[in-house]
């Protein structure tokens, strides 16, 4: 006796759906892998969150400077280079840092060879995309001495220091190996803009940002 199976075929509509579920799954199992490749990819921050040591004071402009916060400096899964801020106060945002008045110091070790035009331009590029055009404009000159400073070096080796040491009533200066590279420059606000450069809406690294406002 020839048997005849009971069981329909799947309506058309029931297969779209389960076409769409598997393809839903698929996806999701595939943003699943890559977030997990990103996420490996994403350098671990350690408990001292530098390799460099940097000191819990320092003296500028006659006055005693505390280490607000350190980090570092990656760019895709490269150390590029590790930076401490020292304020005269403790400050945990980016608006009371530029509203905090008195000296400012930002002290760097580079981790990688950086060639002198290359961290000249990661600059320029930091600080104009957080300041206004008409900002820009103001500080064209301090702007072209940021760029001569450290373009005008062929450059950095791991381990080399620079820094931006800001003082009220004298502007910024800039140093290469502890040498300051000729006089200070700018006023308040051009250190502002230098500031912006890890501190503005579109920080050079958001992760750096948070290790150097963190409490």
């Amino acid at each position: 006796m020839k048997h005849t199976s009971t069981m329909q075929p799947p309506k058309p509509h029931r297969l779209a759906i389960d076409r769409r579920l598997s393809r839903r799954q698929i996806n999701l199992a595939a943003l699943a892998a890559a977030g997990g490749l990103v996420f490996a990819a994403r350098p671990a921050r350690s408990a001292d969150r530098t390799q460099s040591k940097f000191p819990a004071t320092v003296q500028v402009g006659g006055s005693k400077l505390q280490l607000n916060g350190a980090g570092t400096r990656h760019k895709f899964v490269f150390k590029v280079y590790d930076l401490a801020l020292y304020t005269a106060s403790k400050v945990t945002t980016s608006e009371q840092l530029f509203a905090l008045p008195g000296a400012k110091y930002l002290s760097f070790i580079a981790q990688r060879e950086l060639p002198g035009t290359e961290l000249g331009r990661l600059f320029v590029k930091g600080l104009n995309q957080n300041a206004t055009s008409e900002e820009a404009q103001r500080h064209t000159a301090e702007i072209a001495r940021l760029v001569e400073v450290f373009s005008g070096r062929p450059k950095l080796v791991p381990g080399d220091n620079f820094a931006m040491e800001f003082v009220p009533g004298k502007g910024t200066t800039f140093y290469i190996l502890g040498k300051p590279q000729g006089d200070p420059v700018g006023d308040d606000e051009f250190f502002t803009l230098v500031l912006r450069i890890w501190f503005g809406k579109e920080p050079a690294d958001d992760l750096l940002k948070r290790d150097l406002l963190s409490a």
